[in-house]
């Protein structure tokens, strides 16, 4: 599975799933300034959260973040799995029947 493997600060991970974020925030507050680096995923088919955990950020600091071919994923710090309902999954198929019957009328599809 394609990923990335993230580097710096005393960390390596080899992080992929169906849905990867991993995000650097700069949250500024009236007398101060955060930075932290988030990276988490998901795997939808399995309703499946990845959290690998984050990272507060100083100035300076450096990452190395490389796209390649994930073979073994690095352990998340937190993992949960959220079950669909029946009704939730019956609600969806039905937006999904109705969005496609519009895009047929449009002769979209």
């Amino acid at each position: 599975m394609i990923g990335f493997k993230i580097e710096g600060k005393g960390i390596k991970l080899s992080v992929a799933s169906d849905a990867i974020h991993v995000i650097f925030a700069l949250l500024a507050k009236e007398s101060e300034e955060e930075l932290s680096l988030h990276i988490r995923g998901s795997n939808d088919f399995f309703q499946e959260q990845l959290n690998w955990g984050s990272i507060k950020l100083e100035p300076g600091d450096k990452f190395h973040i490389m796209v390649e071919e994930i073979g073994e994923i690095s352990k998340p710090k937190k993992k949960e799995f959220h079950e669909i309902s029946e009704e939730r999954l019956t609600e969806e198929v039905e937006t999904y029947f109705a969005l496609k019957q519009e895009l047929e009328d449009a002769n979209w599809i």
